[in-house]
């Protein structure tokens, strides 16, 4: 049973949460028919229902959020975008002349003193003085 629930999920993707939003529609819609005839329980279990339909709705609504996966196998290589390369290869003097598209990957770091972050706004507050 794990192992078929398992290759359901992994089916459907990112859409896997659409039986759950069934299951708490159906749930919100017993409850809803349960709340005519017995209307001291349906209350009593008013904060659990509603609590599972609220997450199921804006599990929903997430995935309209998602972005699509249409350019997924998208490089911007030399060829299709030398503006964007010529910026890139400005920027990064260490990646200039280099062949690979992997060449910029790694941090680069600079031989020079950086000036503390946390102590820079005080000193511009020291200069209006």
């Amino acid at each position: 049973m794990k192992r078929l629930v398992l290759q359901i999920i992994l089916r459907l993707g990112r859409y896997a949460v659409l039986p759950a939003v069934a299951l708490a529609c159906t749930i919100l819609a017993g409850w809803l028919m349960i709340m005519d005839r017995h209307t001291i329980a349906a209350l009593a279990t008013a904060p659990i229902v509603f609590t599972i339909f609220m997450a199921a709705m804006a599990l929903a609504i997430g995935l309209l959020f998602l972005p699509s996966r249409k350019h997924r196998s998208f490089e911007a290589d030399e060829e299709t975008a030398p503006g964007l390369w010529a910026v890139w290869k400005e920027l990064d003097r260490s990646c200039a002349g280099v062949a690979s598209r992997h060449c910029c990957t790694r941090p680069t770091r600079s031989r020079e003193p950086q000036p503390n972050s946390r102590l820079a706004p005080l000193a511009s507050i020291s200069k209006m003085r």
